[in-house]
């Protein structure tokens, strides 16, 4: 007689659906489950086993996470660990898609009733697709990781210095250009020890730049970049260094030239040892912003779209009003380089607030499901020579740089009142001194954290939080004073 589920009578066919799908269900919840339930205890038991095992291996790489982040984020720049995070989440993807089929095949689908094996068989299918689905995507971030690895030269160096400088150049390669060149020009000097950062910028304009006394550059140039026309600006170091490749070792491609030349440059006019380089065209961030969803900024002063400001005749096709913005790529390149109505000095602060605009917003959400796309932009816009054995030590630095105050000096006027003959030993002092003030500034995390009243002894002054944004700043606003880069960027 049938079994019967309130008062209706229930067939074989029934019982073996609900029973492959009771199968199923378990072999997802928990794998082996299913076959030691059917008496596969040998199968179930393995099962199990290496299930119970990845679950622990899971929680502890979460709970060292939450100890210590850097440790777990540097998988991602060791090319053998990748590989096996690859690798592995497709054996784990397959085999616990195959556990789940193995545990339908075992319920004996020839029992069930024709129309409800058909449902049964498809929903396993969705089944072993989505649990498919994440482990392919994981795969796919992490070749793509070592594919982006790939922009790191291998050089044998494992670390850092216990101050790192590193040349950050955002070269402009637009269509109305020939060839690329550095137009956002800064230097990022970093304790490594505490993470305090302060972010140097030198105007693309600035002329009679010098070299170090051991560069072959300094024996073309004995006073400094300097041109009979008055056209030697610092920019066109680095259009200089590709043009020579007799004064670098051979085998340098352009981009290493350029970059060396202006590493020899910018590390003479501030004093410092610039030992790396980090090049981006600023036209790779259009699809960088795009894929980040847009970026938003407090617009304080219209910023034109287009135009040129060296052509007159030059086109404008718009505008970015005032107001708080949403920015896609193409208007927040435009926010980024345009000098319309406006100039080099304010472009650099807008600059800045860009690159801060996309630390500060940047959705890790959004980063993960869009990181291929990311990393594929990034692949064709960045060029560096930070070698790929201290990527672990740059996670451990840009962690403890996150949680510290960013501050920055720009030298331009008043400043530097004439940037076409610029006082080096001032700008030398002055690097010197605001890497000092870093060191000082309080702890975000101490208690003890508001910002010491200025000595006036020292001429200090405390720059006053206007929520102005760069588009409305001056010239003027120049300080010989670290300024924390909040000050000067509100992102909306």
């Amino acid at each position: 007689m049938p079994s019967t589920t309130y008062g209706r009578p229930v067939s074989a066919g029934d019982v073996s659906f609900r029973r492959a799908m009771a199968l199923v269900v378990m072999s997802v919840v928990l794998p082996g489950s299913a076959q030691l339930a059917l008496g596969r205890r040998q199968a179930g038991q393995l099962i199990l086993r290496v299930w119970l095992a990845l679950v622990a291996l899971t929680l502890l790489v979460a709970v060292v996470f939450l100890i210590d982040g850097g440790l777990v984020l540097s998988i991602a720049v060791r090319p053998t660990l990748l590989g096996l995070l690859r690798w592995g989440a497709l054996a784990v993807g397959v085999g616990w898609a195959a556990v789940v089929a193995h545990a339908y095949w075992l319920s004996h689908p020839p029992l069930i009733e024709r129309s409800r094996r058909l449902i049964a068989t498809l929903t396993t299918g969705a089944v072993c697709l989505v649990i498919l689905g994440p482990a392919l995507f994981l795969s796919n971030v992490a070749r793509t990781q070592e594919d982006f690895l790939a922009l790191f030269p291998d050089t044998g160096v494992s670390s850092l210095p216990g101050r790192v400088n590193v040349l950050l150049l955002g070269g402009d390669a637009g269509a109305d250009r020939t060839g690329l060149r550095p137009d956002s020009i800064n230097v990022a000097s970093i304790d490594t020890d505490t993470g305090r950062a302060v972010l140097f910028g030198l105007p693309r304009n600035m002329q009679r730049v010098p070299f170090p006394d051991d560069s072959p550059l300094a024996a073309n140039f004995p006073q400094g970049f300097v041109c009979d026309d008055g056209s030697c600006m610092l920019n066109g170091i680095y259009t200089y260094g590709v043009d020579h490749p007799e004064l670098f070792p051979s085998g340098a491609s352009d981009v290493e030239r350029g970059a060396s030349a202006m590493e020899q440059a910018v590390g003479a006019a501030l004093g410092l040892d610039v030992q790396y380089f980090a090049m981006v065209d600023l036209g790779g961030f259009e699809g960088i912003i795009d894929a980040l969803g847009g970026i938003q900024i407090d617009v304080q002063s219209r910023v034109a779209i287009g135009g040129n400001a060296d052509d007159p005749n030059a086109p404008i096709e718009g505008y970015i009003e005032p107001g708080v913005q949403t920015l896609d790529g193409h208007r927040a390149l435009w926010y980024a380089r345009s000098r319309t109505d406006s100039d080099d000095y304010i472009r650099m602060q807008r600059q800045r607030c860009v690159l801060g605009a996309i630390v500060n917003q940047a959705d890790p959400a959004t980063v993960v499901l869009n990181y291929q796309e990311l990393a594929q932009t990034a692949g064709t816009t960045i060029a560096t020579d930070v070698p790929q054995g201290t990527l672990d030590d740059f996670i451990d630095v840009g962690l403890k740089t996150k949680s510290q105050p960013l501050t920055s000096v720009q030298f331009v006027p008043p400043l530097v009142p004439n940037t076409a003959d610029p006082d080096f030993t001032l700008i030398r002092a002055t690097v010197e001194s605001a890497i000092d003030s870093s060191e000082d500034l309080p702890d975000p995390d101490s208690a003890d954290s508001a910002p010491a009243e200025p000595d006036p002894a020292d001429g200090g002054e405390t720059p006053p939080d206007t929520g102005t944004d760069p588009g409305e700043s001056t010239a003027g606003e120049a300080s010989a004073d670290p300024v924390a880069v909040e000050e000067v960027c509100s992102y909306g």
